[in-house]
């Protein structure tokens, strides 16, 4: 069975392949992006709107807010939002890869 997947930032394709194959999915991202329209979620993929998907302050705060903090994995196609991904893993006990790799 599929795990959950924290999903920082807005990306059509990876949120119509976590819809299409049963992940349980949530994404981060800023109020600016969600704002431009540029991606619609699917009704299967919870998103949450930060300040900032680039801060893991940000990331990690909406997070506490929503009560959510059990993840099997955390992921982003945002290349300004390597490092924070990195953090917000390591935050949540989550074993990734390190952003200088």
């Amino acid at each position: 069975m599929p795990g959950r997947l924290l999903v920082i930032g807005l990306d059509r394709y990876l949120m119509r392949a976590c819809d299409r194959i049963g992940i349980d999915a949530v994404v981060v991202c800023s109020h600016k992006s969600w704002d431009a329209g540029s991606a619609l979620a699917p009704d299967s993929v919870e998103v949450l709107r930060a300040e900032s998907q680039r801060a893991p302050e940000a990331i990690l705060g909406r997070l506490a807010r929503a009560g959510l903090h059990r993840f099997d994995g955390v992921v982003t196609t945002d290349e300004q939002a390597v490092v924070a991904a990195h953090l917000v893993g390591q935050a949540l006990g989550i074993a990734n890869a390190d952003p200088a790799s």
